[in-house]
């Protein structure tokens, strides 16, 4: 049986209308790209970046990107710089430690000596120099991580930017406030080729990483930018909540309830990482219970309602190694038909080391995604 995607049906039922230009509608195209841009956490997120940048900037057609771990302010302002021709338009909310907790007292350290000497004398010798040390340090040494106590591999996790295992035991040996990874920066940028009015940012309760979303008026549109807490194997959770899954969820909640407090615009549009995701056919499930959600608060999915839903995070990913096809990535859409779901940076890209070895590689650990959202 033949299914119509909510844009086929605004299309069917303006068959024949009239060319009043009240009648015609107005396509946006809408975009999220998680950058992967996590030294020492994603392989290769420096040599990467270059790529990144070209061909971001060779896409032709978009008019909002939702960009997700751009970590370091550097890369952020080099990617405004690069962009700016193409999305004169940005917004990124500034969030440090210092910021976020600008009240905290200092707290013992997360480590002990005894505890962590031993991991770090199994890390040095294999993974010292490697890209992905997180990666590296628990597959060479998982068993010594796991018996840290959960503050020290919290503060472990958090400080993995540093990319070094003798600076990271130096940091979580010391006293002091054990903060969120990557000094608090929440990683998100919005770009826009029309202006951004009324920009705000929320910041969400959260473990380890700083959590948010980026507000905005674009387009006609209320956008939301964010990126969700991942259910992670390590480091154990011990955040507000019962787990990483708990948290997600929360967060959910927390953003659906802030955008419906938005303006009154045609069509409301939430995009980002959201990981979480549904089972469906080729496709893996991620939290499918926080992903519903979404439905049941009446957002649509372009791409998990389309006949072939296509992964973000996919099996065919040189960075993933293999792991399970699923749909994390998302633009939601409410108010507003969308349809046209399509990958983006979806390709391979070779990059060289610093010995002069060239690698094969993906632009991110994550697919990009783009929509096509018709307003009246």
């Amino acid at each position: 049986m033949m299914r119509l995607s909510a844009f086929s049906l605004v299309a069917l039922l303006c068959a024949g209308c009239g060319t009043d230009s009240s009648d015609e509608i107005n396509y946006v195209q809408v975009a999220t790209f998680n950058t992967g841009l996590a030294r020492g956490y994603v392989d290769h997120a420096a040599l990467r970046f270059d790529e990144q940048l070209s061909a971001l900037s060779g896409l032709e057609d978009l008019d909002v990107l939702c960009l997700q771990e751009v970590w370091d302010p550097s890369d952020r302002a080099a990617i405004i710089e690069g962009l700016s021709e193409k999305y004169p338009h940005s917004h990124f909310s500034e969030t440090t430690n210092a910021t976020l907790f600008p009240d905290a007292e200092a707290q013992p350290a997360a480590c002990t000596t005894a505890e962590a000497e031993p991991l770090a004398e199994c890390a040095r010798p294999v993974c010292e120099g490697e890209a992905d040390i997180a990666s590296c340090v628990l597959a060479a040494c998982g068993d010594l991580f796991d018996a840290l106590s959960p503050e020290c591999q919290a503060c472990a996790a958090s400080n993995i930017g540093l990319g070094d295992v003798d600076e990271i035991l130096a940091v979580c040996l010391m006293e002091g406030v054990v903060g969120y990874s990557y000094d608090g920066q929440n990683g998100l940028l919005l770009l826009s080729t029309a202006p951004i009015e009324t920009p705000g940012y929320q910041q969400f309760d959260s473990f380890l990483t700083s959590r948010g979303v980026l507000l905005g008026t674009t387009h006609g549109m209320d956008v939301a930018c964010t990126h969700l807490t991942s259910r992670l194997a390590d480091p154990v959770y011990s955040g507000s909540y019962e787990s990483y899954a708990a948290e997600n969820a929360a967060q959910i909640d927390s953003l659906l309830s802030v955008v419906e407090g938005l303006s009154e615009a045609t069509a409301k549009v939430v995009t980002g990482d959201f990981n979480t995701g549904p089972m469906l056919d080729g496709l893996s499930a991620e939290l499918p219970d926080n992903f519903a959600k979404f439905a049941e608060g009446g957002w649509g999915n372009p791409n998990t309602e389309s006949a072939e839903p296509l992964c973000t995070w996919c099996e065919a990913n040189l960075i993933t190694g293999g792991s399970a096809n699923e749909a994390i990535d998302h633009v939601f859409v409410k108010g507003g038909a969308a349809d046209q779901p399509r990958r983006l940076l979806g390709g391979e890209i070779v990059v060289t080391n610093e010995s002069g070895e060239e690698i094969m590689t993906s632009y991110s650990d994550h697919f990009g995604l783009s929509v096509r959202v018709a307003l009246p």
